[in-house]
């Protein structure tokens, strides 16, 4: 399968969506793929935008935030727009992927998986 290009993947998700802004979807339909592609996407954007915010002294922010306190990825997130608005890169508030990029990026000052405990 060849690897599309960015472009491509948008304009062939623009193409499925109703006049009512839905998508059907099944578990085996091209259109699910499609969305969990887009989702990927926008994780690796907000990695790249986000690791230039990345401090050691705010790699150990998050992790208090997302460990100690023990809040979700929106939590993470929305605690992040608070205490630093002016490097939010991302919307809605509150966005989980961007949650998942700051406690991966936060992780890596570890040696950690953001994905494993303490973390998950």
């Amino acid at each position: 399968m060849k690897k599309r290009d960015n472009d491509e993947i948008y304009n062939e998700l623009k193409q499925v969506i109703k006049d009512d802004s839905s998508i059907e979807l099944n578990a085996d339909s091209d259109e699910f793929q499609l969305l969990g592609r887009i989702g990927a996407l926008t994780f690796d954007r907000y990695i790249e935008q986000i690791r230039e915010y990345m401090t050691p002294e705010r790699a150990h922010y998050v992790r208090k935030l997302r460990i100690d306190d023990e809040l979700s990825w929106r939590g993470v997130t929305e605690q992040w727009e608070k205490d630093f608005p002016n490097e939010v890169c991302w919307q809605p508030s509150g966005n989980q992927l961007a949650g998942m990029a700051l406690c991966e990026l936060a992780a890596l000052y570890f040696g950690e998986d953001y994905m494993q405990p303490p973390w998950n």
